[in-house]
């Protein structure tokens, strides 16, 4: 399992621990369908075959594939049971493959509670098989078709941690060696003000120091015919000098204080096996 994954099954996807009740809105072209818009149950059965359950709210197993639970862990809460989140369809094996990617979650634990899984199916002999699976519970994802006509998929995570709050930019190739690749990442603290100014004793002071506001803004795809796939990330930063006092006396927004930013677009290209970091550029915001 790539270290990528242990991530997002330590950390989860979503975001955790005490905050604001605002999201920052991305902006991101998904391509996930519902469980049931998708077809969930008839995928499951390649999953948990015969225990499938579909109801108005959903799809799921009606326990943990390849799992047992303990009585200890269990406690006096239902067994678990495994829900679909999301299945994106596609062409992701060859360009002539029916692929499914579902991401589902109930049956793992992370350091911050739930994380999740995804299963890789495609379509054979008319059936639905089990060709991989993974940890890591991707909620934002969005196929990109190659010039052979297969797709990947390039996806977006955010979690927050002891360290502020965490953007990832990864692409999931199901042919390549190394499936899950990151491509971007940045962190943002600027909703803990800083930790203040260490005197030359080693005691925080609150002398004025840089406090950096920095997020994704939009993911922009782009994929004209005859020419390789690229995609755009709108990042947004800015820094002001102030005490850490100050900081936390300004307006807030999305949880963060609010500091004037400037936008800079990161641009990466496909070259044949994988996407890379082409050029940037910076426009005032």
């Amino acid at each position: 399992m790539t270290r990528l994954v242990w991530l997002l099954l330590v950390f989860g996807v979503f975001s955790c621990s005490a905050q604001s009740d605002e999201v920052r809105p991305l902006r991101f072209p998904m391509d996930d369908q519902s469980a049931i818009k998708a077809g969930g149950a008839e995928l499951l059965e390649a999953v948990c075959p015969g225990e499938v359950k579909q109801s108005d709210r959903g799809v799921g197993c009606a326990g943990c594939p390849g799992q047992e639970i303990s009585e200890h862990r269990r406690g006096d809460h239902p067994p678990p049971q495994l829900s679909i989140v999301s299945v994106i369809r596609g062409h992701f094996l060859s360009p002539a493959s029916q692929d499914a990617v579902v991401w589902a979650t109930g049956c793992w634990y992370g350091s911050y509670g739930q994380s999740g899984v995804f299963y890789l199916l495609t379509h054979r002999s008319g059936k639905w098989d089990l060709a991989d699976q993974g940890g890591g519970l991707y909620r934002r994802c969005h196929k990109v078709r190659l010039q052979d006509k297969r797709e990947v998929l390039v996806c977006i995570a955010t979690y927050h941690s002891a360290n502020g709050i965490d953007f990832l930019v990864y692409l999931q190739d199901f042919t390549s060696d190394a499936p899950e690749q990151m491509l971007y990442s940045l962190n943002d603290v600027s909703e803990q003000c800083g930790w203040g100014v260490p005197d030359s004793a080693g005691q925080l002071t609150d002398k004025p120091a840089p406090i950096s506001l920095t997020y994704i803004d939009a993911i922009e795809f782009k994929n004209a015919a005859g020419q390789p796939p690229s995609f755009s990330i709108i990042v947004s930063k800015g820094t002001k000098l102030m005490r850490r006092q100050d900081c936390e006396d300004l307006p807030r927004k999305f949880g963060s204080p609010v500091i004037p930013t400037q936008s800079t677009r990161v641009t990466f290209s496909w070259t044949g096996e994988t996407f890379e970091r082409t050029s940037r550029g910076s426009t005032r915001k």
